[in-house]
């Protein structure tokens, strides 16, 4: 390779990286600005050798100990290379027949049994101090201060990985500040043509679609096979089939001929849908797809019905603290007439079941939401029960089999729709057991339910994941109860 050596400004400074080291001894006129960049680059080879750091880049341990002791009891001897204690997060190296401390290896290390778990969420990538240096797939706790973060971020929070999107060299992250509760997005590309795009503010994404495309400027330019999520942004809404909220999804098949495609997109707060059909020289119109759902509300099944609704504050419409409730949009965008008896706080062994037995029969309600049995599996003491304890109200299978009976035999020709506990963090076990108790006695009486613990589609509420679609460890905010308001009125009409 040819080089010019026609740099005639001299020589300064005392950080330079080993590239730039390289290039100055290369290009450099005067002997005098080289042999200085000569000297840093045989310091830095020389404290790469000892392990110390070279600028930004952190000599790379051997093998990690969680302290100095189990270092000498595996290596009494010694070893070469660079040993990493956890416990201080020094390096040691084998000098003079001993293991000699060289001070902070820049973060505290990970020991060869935490390293297995460096890919799930109760740990996180502690040597990067660079976002963008973060390429393999996986999902992350982020807690310190990072150089190339969205601002404003408050430097706590997780980050999602996910590589091979759309291409080989391509990754997106997704971080998201758990102080905050904001998501931001961005795209980048590490093959011929580098790129790093800005992040990008996000709403509250769904958890069924990890596959985003958020270069595009226009739909039509989508034409990979695939699901990719659209946000209300500078992307993906040039030629949308409508103006506003463009918040969904867009799913793309296989057209009729090795070049062609079928596009379909879905407005995810609707679920309204639209398809198109595009080939190499052809782009056709959006057609909507007409379901029940997008019927006008005089001809939809539920259109006139009383709904009766039953349980605590995961139906109580009086109780949520967000402007939409899934019961109350069910009734609205129905015309339904909708009659709340749910009361925020309350048990099924105690003010549903005495509340259900003071309704009046001249009620009459055509549809029955029943969404009860939270407060009961967070009351560690309440005894659940089993069929053992049909008779006895005091357990919840006791007391919800007599609500039951007492609804049915009130009101024989309501349709009854059953919701089971969501799953809670910390009350796993006990939400599984409440639904097969519920799938017991619903069985007995001929009666559907909808599978809250496994059908729902939203991870549960956690310390170390806080679920966007959550306000608190137990309740959706609007956003959530957006995204089961469409699941439960398809299971409604159904019935």
């Amino acid at each position: 390779m040819a080089v010019e050596y026609r740099d005639g400004t001299p020589f300064a400074g005392d950080n330079h990286t080993p590239t730039e080291l390289a290039n100055a001894i290369r290009t450099k006129k005067y002997g005098k600005d080289v042999r200085e960049p000569i000297a840093q680059l045989a310091d830095k080879l020389s404290n790469a050798v000892l392990g110390r750091n070279v600028g930004n880049v952190v000599a790379a341990p051997t093998k990690v100990f969680d302290n100095l002791a189990e270092l000498q009891k595996t290596y009494p001897n010694g070893a070469d290379g660079v040993m990493v204690t956890v416990d201080n997060g020094h390096k040691y190296f084998w000098q003079n027949n001993q293991w000699k401390d060289f001070g902070v290896y820049q973060s505290a290390g990970m020991s060869d049994a935490k390293i297995s778990e460096f890919h799930n969420p109760r740990s996180y990538p502690g040597e990067y101090t660079m976002i963008s240096d973060m390429t393999i797939s996986g999902i992350y706790f982020v807690w310190e201060h990072t150089d190339d973060e969205p601002v404003p971020f408050s430097g706590t929070g997780v980050i999602e990985i996910m590589a091979n999107a759309p291409s080989p060299t391509a990754i997106i992250q997704r971080l998201t500040d758990t102080v905050e509760q904001k998501t931001w997005v961005r795209y980048i590309d590490t093959g011929s043509k580098p790129k790093i795009s800005e992040w990008k503010l996000q709403g509250y994404e769904y958890y069924s679609i990890y596959n985003f495309k958020y270069e595009y400027k226009k739909l039509s330019d989508v034409r990979k096979l695939g699901e990719y999520s659209l946000r209300d942004d500078d992307h993906l809404v040039t030629d949308a089939p409508v103006n506003s909220n463009i918040i969904g999804y867009l799913k793309v098949n296989k057209g009729g001929s090795d070049t062609a495609i079928v596009q379909e997109f879905t407005q995810t707060t609707t679920q309204r849908r639209w398809i198109r059909y595009i080939d190499t020289n052809f782009i056709g119109s959006w057609v909507e797809i007409i379901t029940s759902s997008t019927l006008p509300k005089e001809l939809s099944i539920l259109n006139r019905k009383k709904i009766l609704t039953i349980g605590d504050s995961m139906i109580d419409t009086n109780s949520v603290e967000t402007q939409r409730h899934w019961a109350q949009m069910i009734a609205d965008d129905n015309n339904a007439i909708l009659v709340n008896k749910a009361v925020s706080g309350s048990f099924v062994t105690g003010g549903i079941l005495e509340s259900v037995k003071k309704i009046d029969v001249g009620t009459n309600p055509d549809y029955i939401f029943i969404h009860a049995g939270t407060n009961d599996i967070n009351k560690i003491s309440e005894n659940l029960g089993s069929k053992d304890t049909i008779s006895d109200e005091s357990t919840f299978y006791g007391a919800y089999h007599s609500m039951l009976s007492i609804l049915i035999n009130k009101f024989p020709k309501a349709k009854i729709a059953i919701f089971t506990p969501h799953l809670v963090y910390d009350r796993t076990d006990r939400a599984i057991q409440a639904r097969n108790i519920i799938d017991e006695i619903c069985n007995a009486f001929l009666i559907p339910y909808y599978d809250n613990t496994k059908d729902i589609g939203i991870l549960p509420y956690s310390n170390s994941r806080k679920n966007p679609l959550y306000y608190n460890y137990l309740h959706l905010n609007s956003d959530g109860n957006d995204f089961v308001k469409n699941r439960y009125e398809s299971f409604i009409k159904s019935l």
